[in-house]
């Protein structure tokens, strides 16, 4: 990671916590499918979860279609393709330092799935965490979830502009 970085975005960016964040997301998409997590969509977490005006305009219900979000929220989602490029360093950092751990695994088809329960990541948000932490963590059970029923991950990086 670029040692020009603020000191909030290298917190922000510690592959400890950005693998914490992607691990949620991967608890949370298991919650919803009982399957691992698509590979390519753990780029679509921290840039959704850590960018604080996006974090705060994710809808609050996995109903909410992504596409009808995508369109009112066309001013941050334009931009939502640069983040991926810019943040992917971060990610596949956060996601050796997970794997190496074994906190998650990498399966045959390119999904991931965590070690770690949900209750202990429940529990550390709860008691632990400060209220920006605990609202990235708790985005990003939701994003998970949320991309779990927003159709192929063909679609939902279509939809989001995204080319990985």
């Amino acid at each position: 990671m670029a040692a020009n970085l603020s000191l909030e975005n290298r917190r922000l960016l510690n592959p400890a916590f950005a693998g914490l964040i992607l691990i949620r997301a991967v608890n949370g998409f298991y919650r919803e499918t009982k399957s691992g997590f698509p590979y390519i969509y753990s780029y679509l977490v921290l840039p959704l979860v850590l960018h604080p005006e996006t974090r705060e305009r994710l809808p609050q219900a996995i109903v909410t279609r992504l596409a009808s979000w995508t369109e009112r929220n066309s001013e941050i989602t334009a931009l939502l393709p640069r983040r991926v490029a810019d943040l992917a360093p971060a990610t596949r950092e956060a996601l050796f330092l997970a794997a190496t751990t074994q906190l998650i695994t990498l399966g045959a088809s390119a999904e991931i799935t965590s070690a770690v329960a949900e209750k202990t990541l429940s529990n550390f948000e709860k008691n632990s965490a400060s209220t920006e932490v605990g609202a990235c963590l708790n985005k990003a059970n939701f994003v998970g979830r949320w991309l779990a029923t927003s159709g192929t991950s063909a679609t939902v990086l279509t939809v989001l502009g995204v080319q990985i």
